[in-house]
């Protein structure tokens, strides 16, 4: 029989005991097993990465570069907890195209395993967006996600390119079907310690990443961009959706967030009470965006609480705000901007920050701005004083002379101290 490895063909010599169960007993060789050692007995791509994840006692999953793409006709579950599925470079995982009909299909499943690592550098994830997008062929979805990740535990997530999917690039959250059951416990309510690190999610249908529940996720060194089809169109959409729901501890670190067809970064809290806390986003560039740059939102009064962070990142190139706080309570959760630049944003309307209502703190905040207009639209579309706002900012513009809208005749109770300077032409 032969078996493709790489760009290699290598015969396997089978025990004449006949079919398939031979060859599983020769695959199923742990702790390190090979996908293709089924394939080439026969087995469909997915039964024979499905066999070789079932492998009892694989710690090491293979799925090996064949010289083409493996194409699935369904998605794979990596259901086995306590083992690494690793992808050669050069691995494509490829939805067969007029496959994965049904509205929830997505092509890798993670959902209520512990300890398990898909590992890709150079891999890729492709399904086929532009085909599910077409009424003529796919009942719409925007759940037809390239990895989905659900009441799982110490997950990591490592090179991998996911492209074109019908929904996200990676979900993360917990399982529907455990919610009435966690309501009372608290278990799979979420997904716990989560990494992603070093990967590209690029033009997929709904966001780049969703996360509607997490304890502890940390996203590294990742690509998360051009996503557009169906709303929400973002880079990152942190929704926890209902009450039992946590985004808790979650840091997206040196991340690139850019030309998604809305805001790119998206953190709608008002699905939760008081299950927020420490949500930063560290080094990150955040640019090119026909919408906002940021859009925090859903912050009440007593809940979420903590600290919601942007940190020495970067905002460069949008057409709307380049920060939006609205919705949000002047208590509640904090948000704070340290070290954070706004270049060039709103360039086609409104002001380069939007504060509706206050609990915003300035740690060292640079705006550069080419217009003569207020640096922060304060109490928009509200009477409410606006509280809670402190700091230093430092305002770049044309003339050298800035301005706000804080109003004091309304309330407002403000301690910030605005540094202005003008910008020269060439320097």
């Amino acid at each position: 029989v032969k078996m493709a490895t790489g760009h290699r063909l290598m015969v396997v010599a089978l025990v004449a005991f006949g079919g398939p169960r031979a060859s599983h007993c020769i695959c199923c060789t742990p702790p390190v097993v090979r996908s293709s050692c089924w394939l080439a007995d026969g087995a469909s791509p997915v039964a024979a990465i499905q066999a070789a994840i079932g492998c009892s006692g694989a710690q090491m999953v293979v799925v090996d570069n064949i010289g083409a793409p493996w194409l699935l006709d369904v998605g794979l579950n990596l259901n086995s907890s306590n083992q690494v599925v690793y992808l050669e470079p050069e691995v494509v995982l490829q939805a067969r195209r007029g496959a994965f009909t049904a509205e929830g299909s997505v092509l890798i499943r993670i959902d209520n395993v512990d300890n398990v690592t898909l590992r890709g550098y150079g891999a890729t994830l492709e399904m086929w967006k532009v085909d599910y997008a077409n009424p003529a062929k796919y009942n719409h979805s925007e759940w037809r996600h390239a990895i989905t990740i659900t009441s799982a535990r110490n997950i990591s997530i490592e090179g991998i390119t996911a492209i074109s999917s019908g929904g996200d690039g990676i979900n993360i959250g917990g399982n529907q079907a455990y919610m009435d059951t966690c309501k009372g416990t608290g278990a799979l309510c979420d997904s716990i310690e989560i990494l992603v690190r070093d990967c590209n999610l690029t033009d997929n249908y709904r966001n780049a990443m969703s996360v509607t529940g997490v304890v502890n996720l940390l996203v590294e060194n990742t690509i998360l961009a051009r996503t557009g089809g169906t709303c929400c169109m973002g880079g990152v959409d942190l929704e926890p959706e209902i009450d039992v729901r946590h985004i808790q501890n979650v840091t997206f670190r040196d991340c690139l967030f850019e030309h998604n067809q809305m805001t790119q970064v998206v953190m709608n809290l008002g699905g939760q009470q008081n299950h927020t806390s420490n949500v930063l986003f560290d080094g990150c560039v955040i640019r090119n965006s026909p919408a906002a740059g940021v859009w925090i939102l859903g912050v009440g009064a007593s809940a979420p609480l903590g600290v919601l962070e942007l940190r020495n990142t970067t905002i460069v190139n949008t057409s709307d705000f380049g920060i939006r706080v609205d919705k949000k309570n002047a208590t509640g959760a904090i948000v704070q901007l340290t070290d954070t630049v706004l270049s060039s944003v709103a360039e086609k309307g409104h002001w380069p920050l939007l504060i509706q209502s206050g609990g915003v703190l300035f740690s060292n905040l640079t705006i550069f701005d080419r217009h003569n207009r207020p640096w922060v639209e304060a109490g928009w579309r509200t009477s409410q004083p606006v509280l809670n706002v402190r700091g230093i900012a430092t305002v770049w513009t044309p003339t050298g002379t800035c301005h706000d809208t804080f109003n004091t005749t309304r309330g407002d109770q403000t301690g910030v101290t605005v540094l202005c300077k003008k910008i020269v032409s060439g320097a």
